[in-house]
């Protein structure tokens, strides 16, 4: 009997002693090792439903018992891992019969399956096959069952109802057949991650696609089971075509299945083309028109979208219709319209006898020299040159373009182009035409290439890169998990350098610049262009300027960890190496962007004394300062886990979540425009001296809000926080109070109700917390008795142990009590001339294992402990 499982039989005997018998006997009846397959299935089947019989009488959510379905169901999962470990030892391995006994009662069985639907069968599916014969035939009967159990479980436990599909998908064919709706349906409603569940097979993403599609072409087609599942069947009939079908394609893409989900394609290629046309550059509307009314198949296609290009401009709808020969639209033109559909027809003319570009030579214009070659590579032939001429590469830098945002409605940016450059020439591989002509099989030939261990391969915003490849090729993702390539990322070794002296002096700006842009001004004094980054990159042929843009980003990154790299040789340590510091594995779960001093930080006071000497510096500079409690930052959307951090600073903050339709707010676009909405209002205001920005973004303002172009705080999403905050801090030279930062709530940043608790009562506190969390065992700093610290508390002025379930804290008409009962996590609040109240209690691991820790300060406004 394992130490968890002892423990949880104790509590329940202790809360509710008339259950022990219930508990312990079957569960005791197995362990004595009985031999007996017939006595062993029976105490199988008795010892589950004795236990649910427990559950269902405590389900009726009294105080005294909310807690015990859920302990319940834990004790199930640890009785079954038990019998696992029963049926494993040698004298047990042949003891079960291959079918279940005739002699037991039919009704055992069947309860216990019943019993069993609520819980991921993939946990305990060795047990259950011999426990119940589900690899023998006369196991049909069971499945019957089963498939006449589960529908009950869809909409409360789906994804235990999904796993079981998956685990044995051909005996509940029928039952999926049947309920594969509501299934998909409540996995999207209680928010299931259907790539773990439903997707881990070929025919389970069939079934998910293929409702998906049906869906989207006729929302009345999921009508047979709405009564049956009405919650859940209007929850799921709420959600736009543009939100299922950004989700068919999304996991359309983890398969490329794209072929079950013509509808979804249909609606996100509408919904992308009208976004585009709200959203892309002037000068790239005419050729995206173009391009959109060329990619249909048919004529009758061709004809609907051009029907729709002219709802938007009718002038390029008549001069695509005359250039292409198709009937044009019904619409009439003005003089106006007729001279600009003129100048349309033209420009496509044109467009349409665009030479694609091959080849670029860059040369020098000072002594006309080949200063760099730029070669695209889009037909399979290319790709198998550039294979070879990667494997005769010692060190090369690569960089991506994708579709951003604007040329997507659901925001899902994937590879377009890929650069590969070593210092005199640049690979421009069109991802975007190349997927149109090779298979799988020749994607991996080129990855298994350029990630090949013995290339060296420099990026500069490397994880963003990967991921956009990822996106593009779904199956890289297993790829890069098995050959763990490693990137070397500039932007790490820019901030790393930042922060050490002896590179540091090499650089003017205070902070790291984290744009490839800024870096080659700050390194090289040159200006790179930015001005294509937003172009629309699906359009073709790309023209000369893109090339060379893309190519650029490519050129520069090998040119800058030329340089950096050429820095290392001014370090007096030999045994330093600059390399080490900007390595990037896929696997990271967050990349380090920060100096050396920053990576130590893992406290908030180490946090404050970093900032600390920030201020320092500031001050040492004559720099005025504004107290920290006199700033508003407007926090962009990718900053949001830093909000707290800055509140406790002392800085106000305000995001969209802060507005009234915050619960509504899912879309992009809209949250987009009531943060500038806000900006708009604190210009009216006239608080704009005392408000800053903190984005990611360059161009997040429009004419009314460029006032706030000299009050943005830019950094990367990315960033390591203490770099952040120094950042933040240094953009809007703030002072900060650091005794009221030190004592403000982590949680909501109240500074008046808050508490000094002694380590002995905390840690009291934490045991009770963690065994109600179901993780007390695990901690060694609050095992056993903790009898001294009882003593300790029991010494201390103000503070009572009462009962042994509860510490109070009481002085001047405050009594704050902690519970410590194993069982509860509210804390109980009452302030002189107010009611008492209840808080949920939150603990934090890491303060129990600071062993020079004396105090940890207690919120009783919102109940953490910090």
């Amino acid at each position: 009997m394992t130490r968890e499982f002892q423990r949880r039989i104790v509590r329940l005997i202790n809360e509710h002693g008339d259950l022990a018998v219930k508990i312990c006997r079957p569960y005791l009846a197995l362990t004595v090792r009985n031999h007996d397959s017939w006595a062993f299935r029976e105490c199988f089947f008795g010892a589950i439903l004795s236990l649910d019989h427990i559950r269902k009488r405590n389900e009726d959510g009294t105080p005294d018992c909310t807690e015990i379905p859920k302990i319940i169901d834990k004790l199930i999962l640890e009785f079954i891992k038990q019998v696992a470990i029963e049926l494993k030892q040698p004298s047990n391995v042949h003891m079960l019969l291959p079918d279940v006994e005739t002699g037991i009662d039919s009704r055992l069985p069947e309860k216990c399956l019943n019993v069993l639907c609520r819980f991921d069968p993939t946990r305990f599916k060795d047990v259950i096959n011999r426990i119940f014969g589900f690899d023998r035939p006369s196991s049909d009967i069971y499945f019957a069952k089963l498939a006449s159990f589960l529908p009950q479980y869809i909409g409360p436990y789906t994804q235990a109802v999904i796993m079981w599909t998956v685990n044995y998908r051909e005996k509940l064919q029928d039952f999926i057949l049947q309920y594969r709706e509501p299934m998909v349906m409540a996995a999207i409603y209680n928010n299931v991650d259907l790539t773990k569940t439903m997707m881990l097979e070929d025919e389970g993403a069939v079934d998910l696609l293929t409702v998906l599609n049906n869906f989207l072409m006729d929302r009345r087609n999921i009508t047979k089971h709405k009564l049956e599942f009405k919650t859940i069947t209007e929850a799921f009939q709420n959600n736009s075509d543009k939100t299922l079908a950004t989700m068919a394609y999304r996991y359309a893409n983890k398969r490329n299945m794209f072929h079950l989900i013509p509808a979804a394609l249909s609606k996100r290629k509408l919904a992308d083309f009208n976004y585009q046309m709200f959203n892309c550059q002037p000068t790239e509307r005419l050729k995206t028109c173009l391009q959109f009314v060329n990619s249909a198949a048919t004529l009758e296609e061709k004809q609907e979208n051009l029907a729709l290009v002219c709802t938007h401009r009718k002038e390029i709808a008549f001069a695509i219709a005359e250039v292409l020969q198709l009937p044009p639209p019904s619409a009439a033109l003005s003089l106006f319209e007729t001279a600009s559909a003129t100048r349309a027809r033209d420009e496509i003319k044109l467009m349409l006898n665009e030479r694609r570009v091959d080849e670029i030579v860059l040369t020098d214009e000072k002594d006309g020299k080949c200063e760099r070659k730029i070669k695209l590579v889009d037909n399979p032939s290319q790709l198998n040159d550039l294979i070879n001429w990667i494997n005769d590469q010692e060190v090369v830098a690569f960089d991506v373009e994708a579709n951003f945002v604007f040329q997507s409605s659901c925001g899902n940016q994937i590879a377009t182009i890929l650069e590969i450059s070593n210092h005199e020439e640049c690979k421009v591989v069109d991802i975007f035409l190349l997927k149109q002509q090779l298979t799988e099989v020749d994607w991996e030939a080129f990855f298994a290439a350029f990630l090949r261990p013995r290339l060296i391969r420099v990026g500069h915003d490397v994880k963003n890169d990967v991921d956009f490849l990822i996106r593009a090729f779904p199956f890289l993702e297993d790829t890069i998990r098995m050959m763990k390539p490693v990137f070397s990322c500039v932007q790490k070794l820019i901030v790393y350098m930042y922060g050490n002296p002896v590179y540091k002096r090499n650089f003017s700006d205070k902070t790291p610049p984290l744009a490839l842009c800024d870096v080659v001004k700050e390194l090289f004094d040159e200006e790179m262009p930015k001005g294509l980054q937003t172009s629309n990159w699906q359009l073709r042929p790309l023209s000369r300027d893109q090339l060379i843009y893309a190519a650029n980003d490519a050129f520069y990154t090998f040119r800058v960890n030329e340089f950096l790299m050429d820095l290392q040789y001014q370090n007096p340590d030999p045994n330093e190496q600059l390399t080490k510091h900007s390595l990037y594995r896929h696997d990271d779960n967050k990349i380090v962007k920060a100096n050396p001093v920053a990576q130590d930080i893992a406290t908030f006071p180490d946090l404050l004394h970093f900032l600390e000497g920030t201020i320092n510096e500031m001050r040492n500079e004559r720099v005025r300062l504004t107290p920290s409690h006199e700033i508003t930052i407007v926090v962009d959307a990718p900053f949001f886990k830093a909000v707290p951090t800055l509140r406790r600073i002392g800085f106000r903050t305000w995001d969209h979540r802060d507005c009234k339709d915050a619960p509504a707010v899912r879309d992009k676009v809209v949250a987009s425009s009531i943060f500038a909405r806000k900006l708009t209002e604190i210009i009216a205001a006239g608080d704009v001296e005392w408000t800053y920005v903190l984005s990611n973004r360059k161009n997040i303002f429009t004419k009314k809000t460029d006032i706030f172009e000299d009050r943005l705080i830019l950094d990367n999403q990315e960033q390591n926080l203490p770099v952040l905050m120094s950042n933040v801090v240094r953009t809007t030279t703030a002072d900060v109070d650091f005794e009221a930062a030190a004592r403000r709530c982590a949680n909501c940043s109240s500074l008046e109700d808050i508490l000094d608790v002694p380590m002995a009562a905390y840690r009291l506190i934490f045991k009770s917390y963690a065994n109600t969390k179901g993780f007390g065992d695990t901690i060694p700093e609050v095992a056993g008795d903790l009898e001294e610290d009882v003593k300790a508390v029991d010494l201390l002025p103000d503070w009572t142990h009462i009962a042994e379930d509860k510490l109070v804290y009481s002085r001047d008409g405050l009594i704050v009590k902690y519970p410590i009962d194993n069982a509860t996590k509210t804390i109980a609040v009452t302030k002189p001339g107010v009611d008492e109240r209840e808080m949920k209690l939150k603990c934090d691991t890491k303060l129990v294992r600071q062993i020079d820790l004396k105090f940890v300060k207690s919120c009783y406004h919102c109940g953490n402990i910090y």
